[in-house]
């Protein structure tokens, strides 16, 4: 990676951190001194089992997940142990929390020295998988917004608007940016095929793979098991928030339905700022006004659940990281004493 693009991804991740400052701050401000007295004081008293039962649930839908990612991974011949896929996937996590999609790469990186496979497959499955979360993430919306439109409704036109606007607004901007995008990759392509024809095999080759481990999906022979494990990935998403409710006395009694919606919209928080940081607790607050919750609470424990996902990524993510070294390190022990 050169220096120019480390320094852009730097960039990148400070600003995303800087506007998720500023929705904290900006939402803060919005509040009256007693509304801010009162989300200090439901912190205080939190209950335990809102916290434990959600930090579960998390778990599982990790290691749900790196199940299903060994299903796509052995449809190109690479045979992964749960163990290692699911640190993997939780070093990855760890690394989107410093710089948006770093981590898909880096999950792919760690794994693939671990096992001593090629990069480019993994890549390839890595993506197969994150364009199915995609797809299926739309299906999610989509019906959601068909069965609790009496719901949300005034929510969904307020903020759909705005953001349908934003597109077609810069939709022209949008097309010549991605025209440029193929031209640079044609111009690239043809100036190593021509000058460099070793790396423009090698280029053609990666892709190659790559390609063939982004059509995984297609060769999956259990593929009932694969969407099995995808349905139990969002039960567990969607339990970490009914689950938190548990924290609070104001949320206990809150609705399935409203943990789900929170879910679908929340979601849409932590894909437009790169860990939800500022504009997870909002979504929570303003869904959960809907279902007649104070936004006081609602906020409150937006940050509670925000705070234990996080946490979780932190410190899974760390013990991943010690458990990639370690493993190279005893390997290298390994290796010195079959030389002696």
């Amino acid at each position: 990676m050169s220096t120019k693009h480390k320094n852009f991804k730097a960039a990148q991740a400070i600003l995303f951190f800087a506007l998720g400052v500023f929705l904290i701050f900006y939402f803060w401000n919005t509040l009256t001194r007693k509304e801010q007295h009162d989300i200090i004081q439901n912190f205080y008293s939190t209950h335990f089992i809102g916290i434990v039962l959600p930090l579960l649930a998390g778990i599982l839908s990790h290691i749900f997940r790196a199940l299903r990612w060994n299903m796509l991974m052995e449809t190109v011949g690479i045979q992964t142990r749960l163990g290692e896929s699911f640190w993997a996937v939780m070093v990855g996590y760890l690394f989107n929390l410093a710089i948006p999609r770093l981590g898909e790469l880096m999950r792919c990186v760690f794994l693939s020295r671990k096992k001593k496979q090629p990069l480019d497959s993994i890549l390839g499955t890595m993506i197969s998988e994150r364009m199915f979360d995609l797809l299926w993430y739309a299906l999610l919306f989509i019906i959601s917004l068909f069965i609790f439109m009496g719901t949300v409704n005034e929510y969904v036109t307020q903020y759909g608007t705005m953001f349908v606007n934003s597109l077609t607004t810069k939709w022209q901007h949008w097309l010549v940016g991605f025209i440029l995008l193929l031209l640079l990759i044609w111009l690239t392509m043809y100036i190593l095929r021509k000058r460099k024809p070793t790396s423009w095999e090698k280029i053609r080759f990666f892709f190659k793979n790559m390609l063939n481990g982004m059509l995984a999906i297609f060769k999956l022979k259990r593929w009932y098991l694969f969407l099995l494990y995808t349905i139990f990935i969002w039960i567990m998403y969607w339990l970490m928030i009914y689950l938190a409710y548990l924290s609070l006395t104001t949320t206990a009694g809150l609705s399935p339905e409203s943990a789900f919606v929170v879910l679908i919209f929340a979601t849409l928080g932590i894909m437009v700022i790169q860990g939800g940081i500022g504009i997870y607790p909002i979504i929570v607050a303003e869904i959960l006004q809907l279902y007649n919750l104070p936004r006081v609470d609602g906020y409150a424990l937006g940050w509670i659940t925000w705070t234990v996902q996080t946490l979780l990524v932190i410190v899974l993510g760390l013990i991943g990281l010690l458990y990639f070294s370690l493993n190279k390190k005893y390997e290298k022990q390994g290796k010195d004493i079959a030389k002696n």
